[in-house]
This record gives structure tokens, C-alpha cells and sequence, in this order.
């Protein structure tokens, strides 16, 4: 066989390989992480919430409720479950953001002293990505996007469940 041909033979190869990973199999399963977002303006905690794998997690928020001016607040924590699959629910609309996972989005436009945050992946986190509700760009928008459908789910969630915690932030 020339060489040419040889050439040609272990291109094929190697290019029916790529095909096969590409097209998918056991090892390409969704990994299986805690999943956790932090959303906050001007420095305090609006929204703060961890989701584990078996759908475990937990949802906190400020309440304003009796409070005298905007850093007066308490903080509410509720103890939440949704299974696996509300965890996966929720890791796909996180998902966006991954690629972004230690740097920054990229910000065409910005709107200033909108709340701003971290999507968070794995345990300590282990990969984290910062946004700003106020920048804009085709890159961050659907990150974005589903941050605010994984939040709306997670309060929606939240609604109902046990409190398990209320305390005064610490200053």
C-alpha cells in the first residue's frame, strides 16, 4: 500500500472514531454535581441556594417583612427536595454557564446596580462563574436566561417548604 493510501486509511479511522464520540454513549451521561447559585444587590444576599444530585438542597432568602430600610432583613432557609430529576431540571438550565467556569462572560452592554452573582458546580464549589444581571451580551444572555428559569423553579419549589432557619444576617 503507498503511502498515500496509509494516510488516507488512518484518517478514516480517526475520523470514524471522533464520529462515534461524538454520537454519544454511556460515558457521556450528564455529570451528577451539587449545583448552587448566589444572586445579590449591593451586597446583600437576595437569593442564595445549593441543589445536590438526589434533589436535596437548600433555598435561602431575604425577607424583608418589619424591616426599616433596604440592609434590614432576615434571612429565611427552607429545607428542600425535588429528586434527581428536578436536580437535572435545574443543572441543564445551569448548564450555559459551565463553559465560562473560572472567567467571565462577556459583556457587550451593561446596565448598572443590577444584582449580581455566582453559579457554582460541584462541592466547596469546585467551578464557579460570576454574572451581572446588568451585562449583556449574545454569549451571556443564555446564561442568564437560565439562571432566571433555574431560580423561578427553585422558588416555586421553595414556596412550600419547611423552614428551617431564620436568623438576622451577620454584619
Amino acid at each position: 500500500m503507498c503511502n498515500l493510501n496509509k494516510i488516507a486509511l488512518v484518517a478514516t479511522v480517526l475520523l470514524a472514531g471522533c464520529a462515534a464520540s461524538a454520537a454519544g454513549g454511556a460515558d457521556d451521561a450528564p455529570v451528577r454535581e451539587r449545583v448552587s447559585l448566589t444572586i445579590k444587590s449591593w451586597g446583600k444576599p437576595l437569593f442564595d441556594w445549593t441543589l445536590n444530585p438526589d434533589g436535596t438542597g437548600r433555598y435561602t432568602y431575604s425577607d424583608n417583612e418589619g424591616s426599616t430600610g433596604f440592609h434590614d432583613y432576615r434571612l429565611v432557609i427552607k429545607s428542600i427536595s425535588v429528586g434527581p430529576e428536578g436536580h437535572a431540571q435545574i443543572a441543564a438550565l445551569l448548564a450555559p454557564g459551565r463553559r465560562f467556569a473560572g472567567g467571565e462572560m462577556p459583556c457587550e452592554r451593561r446596565i448598572t446596580d443590577m444584582p449580581y452573582g455566582q453559579i457554582g458546580w460541584g462541592d466547596a464549589p469546585a467551578a464557579t462563574v460570576k454574572f451581572d444581571l446588568g451585562c449583556r451580551s449574545a454569549q451571556a444572555d443564555p446564561v442568564l436566561e437560565g439562571l432566571q428559569k433555574a431560580q423561578d423553579a427553585m422558588m416555586a419549589w421553595a414556596k412550600d417548604a419547611p423552614v428551617i432557619e431564620t436568623r438576622r444576617p451577620e454584619r
